[in-house]
């Protein structure tokens, strides 16, 4: 019997070399602090950029895109708008595609019945208009300088520019 205590008694000292030490208060805070670093750096995924494509007249055409908008074009980008902003929906073309956007009702209205915001899916968009500062270009259109930013459905901005929404018929 004196044999199998000692067994045992060394198996409890060999047991005990192994396991850890309880960590002091200071340690425990440090490695939960690392934790909560860990999670949060995981959860805020820097956005990925996007870059919206002109819409062109073939992409008005097959979607039936006429009437009343503020059209917003970039500064630098050309005459092609980014954005059709209407009074029932605003229009994009993400990825090759036209995405629809419905107007938040809340949002400040804007010439012709658009609005100031609009959602889809997985997107927003804003659009904000200096209109005391319109200059006429044609019987039917107003231009404005303009500020239009394209969030993520995390809320992050992905897109934002400055430039010029035609305003008309």
């Amino acid at each position: 019997m004196p044999v199998r205590r000692s067994i045992a008694a060394l198996s409890l000292l060999a047991l005990a070399a192994c396991s850890k030490p309880e960590p002091s208060p200071a340690q425990q805070e440090a490695r939960d602090t690392a934790d909560i670093a860990a999670v949060e750096a995981v959860q805020n995924i820097p956005p990925t950029p996007e870059e919206p494509g002109p819409i062109l007249y073939p992409d008005i055409d097959k979607y039936k895109l006429f009437g009343a908008a503020c059209a917003f074009v970039p500064s630098g980008g050309g005459i092609a708008p980014i954005v059709l902003a209407q009074e029932k929906s605003a229009y994009m073309k993400l990825d090759g595609q036209i995405v629809r956007f419905a107007p938040d009702p809340g949002s400040p209205k804007l010439p012709v019945g658009a609005h100031g915001k609009y959602d889809a899916k997985a997107w927003s968009i804003t659009l904000d208009i200096a209109e005391g500062e319109g200059r006429d270009t044609t019987t039917d259109a107003v231009d404005f300088n303009a500020h239009f930013t394209l969030r993520n459905d995390h809320d992050q901005a992905v897109y934002d520019a400055n430039g010029t929404a035609r305003c008309g018929a």
